[in-house]
């Protein structure tokens, strides 16, 4: 189950619980007690991911909680590798961080100017 405080429970969120679903593992916390009973970082261990049976989702909206299912199965998974794969290979094309990679190839060009030759400059691989 997942806890939303926004306006609404939305499509988009089958992908996220998708994810949650099927990954192999999740990130299991331990807290640390300081030798004064303080508290110190919590240190965090890869546990198996337990077999999910339903998702829901939690919608607090002032003083109540409406509980909705959310349909995340394989199929919707899927669809969730797909984006993760298009977004990805998006970012290593466009994204500034990638821009001494092999992958970078902005869409968008430097900007022109009547006074320049108007061929295609900017984009040597076109």
């Amino acid at each position: 189950m997942d806890w939303k405080t926004g306006r609404g429970v939305y499509d988009d969120f089958a992908l996220q619980q998708a994810a949650y679903r099927y990954s192999d593992v999740m990130l299991a916390e331990t807290p640390q007690t300081g030798p004064r009973g303080g508290r110190r970082p919590s240190l965090w261990a890869e546990e198996p991911m337990p077999q999910v049976d339903s998702v829901l989702i939690a919608h607090v909206t002032g003083d109540t909680v409406d509980l909705h299912p959310i349909r995340a199965g394989r199929d919707v998974f899927d669809v969730f590798l797909y984006l993760l794969e298009v977004y990805e290979a998006w970012i290593r094309r466009t994204g500034w961080e990638f821009r001494d990679a092999d992958t970078y190839a902005p869409t968008i060009g430097a900007a022109i100017y009547p006074e320049q030759d108007l061929t295609r400059e900017g984009f040597p691989n076109e």
